[in-house]
């Protein structure tokens, strides 16, 4: 619009201002039309980025269920193997269970052909005899390590009591350290009190040394007050500024050293903050030390309580072995009387078996004809008793013996479970008594470095007081540097104050004219420039117009591009909708092999669950095979014991032989009494032989009642003795569990391990005592160097604030001497070409213009075309004027001074006005120009969308 409105103000311009407004609708209508395509191409852009995502998505959910298909077959292969597996192990099971019930039952056949009761219970005696003679030695044996035992333990009372005086002298050495410890905290304060007195005079030196500092101060401002003042010379200036420059130069090496020692002492307040810093870090580490020092002080008293303890169990161990021993003894003696009693009984059984044989074998000649039924059916009843007394004792002997068995293992398996915690407990107290050890090695290793730390600090310190005192020397020679300075300073001010004045009046003159020279200059400047605008502007717009006609064919061809543009977006539109149907049939066939798929993965997951059911039921199953095969273990463990004493029985296979052919003959005998008396059963006469034998044989009665008796008794002593025989197998149980209690008790190693526990706890008590004192100096530095700390800190700031004040003062200074220089140098100049102005006035009136036109510099700057010329030729005018005026009256110092102010005031305008008329030529307004971060067609066009 603001194009439209320059342009219709001029109306030559107005069939470029209708072509430009074709150019601006065609422009608008391109623009419209490239948006509509760049919205048709990203709604397509976004359409394939959709289809391309639910494609990937598709492939990525059937490889999914490909892999998963893949998985699920491996386990289902998996699962089938291992229940193939546990099918093969329970067939093998069955066939190692069919093998061992028939080896079960073979050996219960073997058992029950080579069973013998007599035989056993002499074997049986005779081991009784074998263990006694055994328990005789062990008892022996059990006497010499009781012995040996308490011959230990009073060494190791003996040595715990030499632990307690070595505690109780450790003790009296830690009062006599904690006394020490006392007095040095007593010097501590003295010295404390020492330091805060230097600290005081430190502070006083410190205000000693800032009353100087405000003398400098004072002392400085009155340097720039002559400075001032120093302006005003002229020739002699030179020689000053001289001295003046190397005075300024002593003033800078000065000011280096300070800004050496100020980085200096920012070097060491960065370490004291570090140090700081890695304080509260430090004692939060030595707190933790010190809790952890009381935490193995604590458990170093656990390790004594559980070392009383152990002493304590020890003495009760002893004093049950001693009583083991005394019941051990009074058992063995109880079995000795058994022994001899049940050997007494059986001689005589023995001999009343004797007695009862010869009065059979006289009687029965008598009585052979009429008790051969009676004798023959009492036989077969006592047989049948017996028989069935065997079998029972059989049975109780085998309860007897499982239970015994189960005993024994229960025995044995508690036995190896407290002998594993037992051994496990002994070597987690290692473990921890070499932990605790490793950790007060990094303790003391700790300690070590802090100490060199602290040892490092306090060198840095006594460094940072060297650096203290050297920068107090360099005081001193500073103020003795500016006392100097300042003398001659005086003499400075007492030279310059007269040759002020005259400079001051010659300045003014030359101002004047100078102004009267720019204004001139600047008039002949401004109108050239103003003629060479106009040329530049004829030529910007003859350019502008060739712009325009080349952005009309820009536009026609890029229009034409834009047509075959959209040509090629719609056939790629076409393309992507056929890709689109495409892409929607195989979403439709993926969808429907998905159903399938999921369909038989389901199928295969049935399948899955059928096989963890088969494999739970056959899991099942091997677990009552496990447990069967327990069972057959542990009727095997039997089988085997019986083996074990048929093995024992079969020993005495001689004497049995002997006693099988007593016993076949006995059965011959009896086999002819049995028939004799069925032939007498079978005759009718022998009916009531008990009664006859009443009658006629009353002898043989009595005989038969005392064999009755006799076998009652036998079988009353076969009780006792089965009794007796358990009480014998507990007592060696109870001497077993005794002896293996007596194999557990700790030996002489334990001494040796109670030795080294006190060595460790008087070491590990040295080493706390070190901790605390190394603690409490580390502590007592540290105050120190904090207090040293926030004293440099103090010191350092104000040095930084003195350093940043002298800067200061030194930069105002190089900035006035510079522009004194300047000042001087522009006034010799100005004095020079005013006298050359005056000469050249006298012959020639219009020389002043041309000698102003050649003395002034010309600066390019833009020019503001609404500058107005009337206010020029008045202030040129008055320019003039002035320095008609300026030389007239300048009779008197005063005067001058106040003309000075009103030329400089006048001078500022009219420096303005020269600045806009000396500016360049102006640049082209046209909006038809490439502005910045547009973008360009290949024809040469600009299109107005970024």
């Amino acid at each position: 619009m603001e194009v439209l409105r320059a342009i219709s103000a001029e109306p030559q311009l107005e069939p470029f201002r209708g072509e430009y407004e074709k150019l601006h609708r065609l422009l608008l209508s391109s623009h419209d039309g490239e948006q509509r395509l760049l919205r048709q191409v990203r709604e397509l852009r976004n359409e394939l980025d959709t289809h391309h995502q639910q494609i990937a998505t598709a492939m990525h959910l059937s490889q999914e269920d490909e892999e998963a298909i893949r998985s699920l077959r491996s386990e289902i292969e998996a699962a089938w193997a291992k229940a193939d597996a546990a099918h093969d192990q329970e067939q093998r099971s069955r066939e190692i269970l069919h093998t061992l019930r028939q080896q079960v039952t073979e050996l219960d056949a073997t058992v029950e052909r080579t069973a013998g009761l007599s035989m056993g219970q002499e074997a049986y005696l005779r081991n009784l005899l074998a263990v006694k003679k055994d328990r005789e030695e062990e008892s022996v044996v059990l006497h010499a390590a009781l012995n040996r035992t308490e011959a230990e333990h009073r060494q190791v009372c003996a040595q715990l009591a030499a632990v307690e005086q070595a505690h109780r002298a450790a003790q009296h050495e830690l009062e006599v350290q904690r006394r020490a410890y006392q007095e040095l905290l007593t010097s501590l304060e003295v010295e404390q009190r020492e330091r805060t007195a230097k600290e005081a005079s430190v502070r006083q030196y410190r205000d000693t040394t800032e009353l100087c500092m405000r003398r400098l101060d004072e002392r400085g401002v009155e340097v720039e007050r002559a400075i001032r003042d120093e302006k005003r010379a002229s020739k002699e200036a030179e020689g000053m500024a001289q001295e003046i420059q190397a005075i300024a130069r002593q003033l800078q090496e000065r000011q280096e050293r300070f800004a050496v020692e100020a980085a200096r002492l920012a070097a060491a307040e960065r370490e004291n903050t570090m140090l700081t810093h890695e304080l509260p870090q430090r004692q939060a580490a030595l707190r933790e030390q010190q809790d952890e020092l009381k935490r193995e002080e604590k458990k170093l008293r656990g390790l004594e309580k559980s070392a009383r303890a152990q002493q304590q169990e020890l003495s009760a161990l002893v004093e049950k072995r001693a009583t083991a021993a005394a019941a051990v003894q009074t058992r063995a003696n109880s079995v000795d009387t058994a022994l001899t009693q049940l050997a007494k009984e059986e001689k005589d059984c023995g001999v009343l078996e004797g007695e009862v044989a010869k009065a059979m074998q006289r009687k029965t000649s008598t009585v052979h004809t009429n008790t051969l039924k009676a004798t023959a059916s009492a036989r077969v009843e006592g047989q049948r008793v017996i028989e069935a007394g065997k079998g029972r004792r059989l049975e109780q002997q085998l309860g007897v013996l499982r239970t015994e068995n189960e005993q024994m293992r229960k025995s044995i398996y508690y036995a190896e479970q407290n002998h594993e915690k037992h051994t496990k407990e002994a070597q987690q107290a290692l473990l921890n008594y070499h932990r605790t050890l490793d950790t007060i090695r990094a303790r003391r290793s700790e300690a070590k470095v802090v100490e060199e730390n602290i040892v490092h600090h306090q060198k840095k310190l006594k460094a940072q007081q060297e650096l203290l005192n050297t920068l107090a020397v360099d005081r001193q020679k500073t103020e003795k540097a500016l006392q100097e300075t300042e003398a001659e300073l005086l003499l400075l001010r007492n030279r310059h104050t007269g040759k002020n004045e005259e400079l001051e009046s010659v300045k003014t003159e030359l101002i004047q004219q100078e102004a009267d020279m720019c204004q001139l200059h600047g008039l002949s400047r401004q109108l050239n420039k103003d003629v060479a605008n106009t040329e530049q502007r004829l030529r910007f717009l003859r350019e502008d117009r060739q712009h325009a006609e080349n952005r009309v064919e820009a536009l026609r061809s890029e229009s034409q591009q834009l047509r075959q543009v959209i040509s090629q977006y719609d056939l790629e539109a076409r393309q992507q909708g056929a890709r689109l149907t495409a892409i929607k049939h195989e979403r439709n066939t993926i969808a429907a092999q998905l159903l399938l798929r999921s369909e038989e993965i389901e199928l295969v997951r049935e399948k899955i669950r059928l096989s963890d059911a088969a494999r739970v039921s056959g899991a099942y199953k091997y677990q009552r095979a496990l447990q069967t095969l327990v069972a057959s273990r542990d009727s095997l463990v039997e089988q085997r014991l019986r083996c074990r004493l048929a093995l024992v029985r079969l020993r005495y296979l001689d004497r049995l032989h002997t006693k099988e052919l007593q016993q076949e003959k006995l059965l011959s005998k009896s086999r002819a009494r049995v028939r004799a008396l069925a032939d007498e059963l079978g005759t009718k006469h022998n009916v009531h032989c008990w009664r006859s034998m009443e009658s006629n044989a009353p002898e043989v009665l009595d005989a038969l009642a005392k064999v009755q008796l006799l076998q009652a008794k036998l079988l009353r002593r076969h009780g006792e003795l089965k009794v007796k025989t358990d009480l014998v197998e507990q007592e060696e149980r109870a001497y077993q569990q005794l002896r293996q209690q007596l194999a557990k008790l700790p030996g002489p190693e334990a001494a040796e391990e109670l030795a080294l526990c006190a060595e460790n706890l008087q070491q590990r008590k040295a080493q706390l005592l070190c901790m605390t004192d190394s603690l409490a100096e580390a502590e007592q530095e540290a105050e120190a160097l904090e207090v040293h700390v926030t004293q440099l800190q103090e010191e350092l700031q104000d040095l930084k604030h003195r350093y940043y004040q002298e800067k200061t003062r030194h930069s105002v200074l190089q900035q006035e001497e510079r522009l004194a220089a300047r000042t001087w140098g522009a006034g010799v100049g100005a004095a020079r070409r005013a006298g050359t102005a005056a000469v050249s006035s006298v012959g020639n009136s219009g020389g002043a213009v041309v000698a102003a036109g050649t003395l002034t510099p010309s600066t390019q700057q833009r020019p503001h075309l609404h500058a107005g010329g009337s206010t020029l030729l008045n202030n040129s005018h008055c320019g003039l004027t002035a320095a008609v005026r300026g030389p007239a009256g300048s009779g008197s110092v005063d005067n001058a001074s106040v003309q000075h102010r009103l030329v400089r005031q006048r001078a500022l305008p009219d420096e303005a006005m020269l600045n806009t008329l000396t500016a360049g030529p102006p640049r082209p307004n046209f909006p038809l120009q490439k502005p910045p971060h547009q973008r360009q067609f290949v024809g040469g066009g600009f299109s107005l969308s970024r």
